[in-house]
């Protein structure tokens, strides 16, 4: 197995793992910005026992502390945006991540994009929109305008995590669930929160699996994979949210939404072949 290949797998978990958010987070009691920072708090942790464990150095500098502050401004933008506006808003305007880093990689790295890339992010796009049409509405502007931003910051954490140099990567990342839980856990007096075992106990699976071992297997992928790859095959993640929530409560998508679910999975399937053979 190619290198290349082995990032998409890396990718393809860790966005599973991305996806588990939603219904963990409908599990919790909690105000939004503290459920940010407790989730960092767990997740610093665990990224910090990887960085032990693989004997990876600690490497404070511009570009990590740049990659901590924009993880953490994505991870406010996508907690304020699901709290200001609809979920369906807040999926479809984050996902719009890959058109923001077409634009600035063409603009600024001169990077040249394929025409198979183009039409795969197009067919992908159809098939969010789809995927969430039957619930959407107008939403609230300021949640709407967060969730633009929050589509502005996964594109810079995508461009700014690619690439080799794992320490100062992993240190980027341990930067920005230190800042996360930092900023989060300060509104913590001035809110109303439910602290309890269960509460706790999903706030550590949010931590440790869906941010921790995510962003760990996020910054393997991302040294094997481009920076549009990862963000095309981070689609699943929404791609599995309905799943989740069918497990839990057998609440199913319309048939609609079903058809967004089978263009994005038929596109990135083609584009993953397609890109495996070119590697072969």
């Amino acid at each position: 197995m190619s290198q290349k290949s082995i990032g998409m797998l890396e990718m393809v978990l860790c966005s599973i793992l991305w996806s588990t958010s939603g219904i963990l987070i409908k599990l919790i009691d909690m105000n939004p910005l503290c459920i940010t920072g407790f989730r960092s708090l767990f997740a610093a942790f665990t990224v910090l026992a990887y960085m032990l464990i693989t004997k990876k150095k600690f490497v404070f500098n511009k570009t990590s502390f740049l990659t901590g502050l924009i993880l953490s401004g994505s991870f406010f933008c996508v907690i304020g945006a699901n709290k200001f506006t609809t979920a369906a808003n807040a999926v479809v305007l984050q996902y719009t991540n890959p058109i923001f880093i077409l634009i600035i990689s063409v603009l600024f790295f001169k990077m040249k994009i394929s025409r198979k890339d183009i039409i795969t992010l197009v067919f992908v796009l159809l098939g969010i929109v789809l995927s969430f049409c039957e619930d959407m509405n107008g939403g609230g502007l300021f949640g709407n305008i967060l969730g633009v931003f929050s589509g502005l910051f996964l594109a810079l954490m995508f461009i700014f995590c690619g690439g080799s140099g794992g320490s100062e990567k992993i240190t980027g990342i341990l930067t920005g669930h230190i800042m996360s839980s930092v900023a989060g856990l300060s509104f913590l007096p001035f809110t109303e929160n439910t602290l309890s075992g269960p509460t706790f106990f999903y706030l550590f699976l949010l931590g440790v699996f869906q941010i921790g071992l995510a962003y760990i297997l996020f910054s393997l992928a991302s040294g094997k994979c481009t920076p549009l790859a990862c963000s095309i095959i981070s689609v699943i993640e929404p791609l599995f949210n309905p799943v989740w929530v069918f497990l839990f409560t057998r609440e199913l998508p319309g048939p609609i939404a079903l058809a967004g679910f089978g263009i994005i999975l038929a596109s990135i399937s083609v584009w993953s072949i397609l890109g495996t053979k070119a590697d072969g």
